[in-house]
């Protein structure tokens, strides 16, 4: 490899800027380029290791904070579905416009519910990547 495509790649890379400049720095000062390409290597792999710590943090997070909405969401679906068993008690078992009525009030809550979870899964979704 040439003192200008370790430059390049160098360049190109992900690693922080101030060691970009540090290592074009050293090969601009005679240091070895086989001494700045480890040099480089291990800034590559110690940015990939932290990458990849972050990517496992982000996972972690985004599992608790799923598991602790879809709690809450059950319970309020069980909360939906307890009203739902009070409210078809009180109705005549004969009257099927009533008896749809509450069906439809309990479909309408759950389809508020459902939509609810979607934007706040998106919103922790959305935290987590950011944060990442």
């Amino acid at each position: 490899m040439t003192k200008e495509q370790l430059t390049h790649y160098i360049q190109l890379s992900f690693i922080e800027e101030s060691n970009k400049q540090k290592l074009v720095a050293a090969l601009g000062e005679g240091v070895s380029l086989s001494d700045v390409q480890r040099i480089f290597e291990d800034f590559l792999i110690e940015k990939i290791n932290m990458q990849g710590y972050n990517y496992e943090k982000a996972i972690g997070d985004f599992d608790a904070l799923a598991t602790e909405l879809d709690t809450e969401i059950k319970s309020q679906e069980i909360l939906l579905d307890k009203a739902l068993d009070e409210k078809l008690v009180q109705v005549n078992k004969n009257d099927y416009d009533a008896r749809n009525a509450v069906w439809d009030e309990y479909y309408a809550e759950l389809g508020k519910l459902n939509t609810g979870y979607e934007k706040r899964l998106k919103s922790i979704v959305t935290k987590i990547i950011a944060k990442a």
